[in-house]
């Protein structure tokens, strides 16, 4: 023993001659005595102080009530002091209420924990404010004392509120249950705990009212005022024809096949539909037995009266009923009637007959062409982009120059056309850049008019711009050869020799003029483009002291607008028109109509002046040559009629 007793000595002093010593302080003092171990690692703990023959040893350190620690030592802090403190034990509490009510709600220190019957934590030690909180029971307010590693169970024991349910109804004397258990007749004040009841009325003759109500901690006191309806008795309904308006005393009800009426009580039942006799019944349904109720409407019928200026065929819903004038008798509901004259636009009219009042219905129907002319614009864009000039002439137009006049040659026949139809005709002469739209192979300046293209070509164009607007074509073709011409069509096409010549002389005039720009022979400033000072050069005969500012060809639309308000007739290129040309007289006495000439030969008329034009033969309105071959001085622009149809 003495020498195991030696060899210990011997141990602790090796141990405390190599090692350093690192000195353990234990905090809070109230910790203190403390236990402090080796776990790990090889050395010794004396008298608070660790000596280790390891790197890194393990301790641990333990006091009563105070959580255990353990720390790992490393090699920096050994041989000095270390400073450890310790926390002490929680406290486990468990609180749970009596009666168990999961709705409890936990506060601790005002701070939300749970909802549940019961509170169970982990707390450090200390005083705490433990409220709680169920909407059915009394507020509890606590204070909890804690100390370390306590274990404090309790069970808080609920007090229910106290309510009052005050209940009253019309009509009195009511059967009250709540829950199911009968507790009087109202009206009733009785005394309730908190929580959630179902509340039942009932009394002979009148249907049961049931509601759900909620005694709270903050709404102890609920009242309830009930209205107590009439027991329904089921009516089943017979209504014809159907589809129309069902009222019960004046509220407008679904038209089903059954309804529910208060039993005992006088109720007002209606039943109507636009063109029917309304029907009404007074009922008193009995209490407990079903109850049947027929209506069966009869049309209501008005006359009407309908005139039409002039005499017109009526239709009323697509089917003819008669010419006018016309007495009717026809349901009172509206009543489409249509009137339809030949060459006339057709009038809709709506007329709803009264079986108190004879209606009266009194139209003016407008030719069709008037109303089209009407609805039409005086403007537009063709679809290649040139402008178009709505003219609406009315009046016998004389065409060519007599015998006396000066300029006048051999081929300017007198004739009159009565221009009765209106069209459109181009502001100006088509141009290369709408001609390119469709012929792709057209080439030279898009501003300028294009030229040295046939007739056929230009009826070509003109059938095109028909397509893109969807109307229908004027020349018809077939394997590229004309084969006919559509005298009722209202596509585009060329303007007739008259159209045009009544344009450039007498459209927006009193009276004719010779030229596009009046009588004058003295030209206006920027009037035209013909052969001037520029052209004497390169033209047998040229205007002298006039310059229009182009030596050739100029782009469309650069001149004023003559009188009719379209441009470059009076000069820069020569026109192709529909019309073909003729040496034979025709009958001066005779007024031709405004129609198209439907033959096919290959010379057309050409008219007006251009920009190799200096004479004053060539400069007149009247002036007309026959051409069957593309030049290069000659252009077109396009027309068409506002309607279709010969007249």
């Amino acid at each position: 023993m003495l020498v195991a007793l030696l060899t210990t000595s011997v141990v602790i002093v090796t141990i405390l001659g190599i090692s350093r010593g690192t000195r353990i302080v234990v905090l809070p003092e109230a910790a203190l005595p403390a236990k402090i171990s080796m776990t790990e690692g090889v050395g010794m703990v004396l008298f608070n102080s660790v000596y280790a023959l390891t790197d890194s040893p393990r301790i641990r350190v333990s006091a009563l009530q105070y959580q255990t620690y353990e720390h790992q030592l490393l090699p920096e802090q050994q041989g000095k002091r270390l400073h450890i403190t310790l926390e002490p034990k929680p406290a486990e509490v468990r609180f749970s209420t009596d009666p168990e009510e999961s709705l409890t709600r936990w506060y601790l220190n005002n701070e939300f924990i749970s909802e549940s019957d019961t509170l169970q934590q982990s707390l450090l030690p200390g005083e705490y404010d433990l409220k709680i909180d169920h909407p059915y029971y009394e507020q509890i307010n606590k204070a909890v004392s804690l100390t370390a590693g306590q274990h404090r169970h309790e069970i808080v024991v609920l007090t229910p509120i106290t309510g009052q349910l005050q209940i009253t109804s019309t009509p009195p004397g009511a059967v009250i249950h709540v829950d199911n258990q009968v507790i009087g007749e109202s009206p009733l004040t009785h005394p309730i705990s908190g929580g959630v009841y179902q509340i039942t009325l009932s009394k002979s003759g009148f249907d049961t009212v049931t509601e759900t109500l909620e005694v709270t901690r903050n709404h102890k006191q609920v009242s309830r005022v009930y209205q107590l309806p009439a027991a329904q008795t089921t009516v089943s309904l017979s209504l014809s024809p159907g589809g129309g308006s069902l009222t019960v005393d004046d509220i407008v009800q679904p038209a089903a096949k059954t309804i529910q009426l208060a039993a005992g009580q006088a109720h007002r039942v209606v039943y109507q539909k636009a063109g029917y006799v309304t029907q009404q019944q007074i009922v008193t349904p009995p209490l407990g037995q079903p109850l049947a109720l027929n209506f069966d409407l009869q049309e209501a019928r008005g006359q009407v009266q309908i005139m039409a200026t002039p005499q017109a065929a009526v239709s009323i819903d697509g089917k003819r009923v008669g010419e006018t004038p016309l007495t009717l008798t026809l349901q009172t509901v509206p009543q489409q009637l249509s009137f339809q004259h030949p060459g006339y636009r057709t009038i809709t009219q709506t007329v709803t007959p009264s079986r108190d009042v004879t209606r009266q219905v009194s139209v003016t129907l407008i030719p069709e062409a008037q109303a089209q002319l009407a609805e039409s614009p005086k403007r537009y864009q063709h679809p290649a982009g040139g402008e178009m000039l709505l003219f609406q002439p009315n009046t016998v137009f004389t065409l060519g120059a007599a015998r006396d006049s000066q300029g006048q040659r051999a081929n300017e026949f007198l004739h009159k056309v009565h221009l009765n139809r209106p069209f459109y005709a181009g502001v100006t002469e088509v141009s290369i850049g709408e001609y390119q739209q469709f012929d792709t192979s057209k080439t030279g300046n898009k501003a300028e008019p294009i030229t040295a293209i046939s007739w056929l070509d230009a009826a070509r164009f003109c059938n095109w711009l028909s397509e893109q607007q969807g109307l229908p074509p004027v020349y018809q073709f077939s394997n590229q050869k004309l084969i006919a011409i559509d005298i009722t069509a209202n596509g585009y096409r060329l303007l007739t020799e008259a159209e045009w010549e009544w344009l450039a002389r007498s459209a927006k005039r009193p009276q004719p003029t010779r030229f596009a720009w009046g009588d004058s022979t003295t030209l206006p400033k920027h009037a035209a483009n013909i052969a001037d000072e520029q052209a004497k050069t390169a033209v047998a005969m040229y205007v002298p002291q006039y310059d229009d500012g182009y030596a050739g060809v100029a782009p469309i639309g650069r001149f004023s607008k003559e009188i009719s308000g379209l441009q470059d007739q009076a000069g820069n290129v020569s026109e192709w028109t529909h019309d073909v040309y003729r040496l034979t007289p025709p009958d001066s006495e005779t007024i031709f109509p405004q129609q198209l000439d439907k033959r096919l030969l290959a010379e057309r008329v050409v008219k007006g002046a251009n920009w190799q034009s200096g004479s004053l033969t060539t400069l007149r309105a009247a002036y007309r040559e026959g051409l069957s071959q593309p030049r290069k001085t000659v252009g077109f622009r396009v027309g068409r009629y506002l309607n279709k149809g010969e007249q």
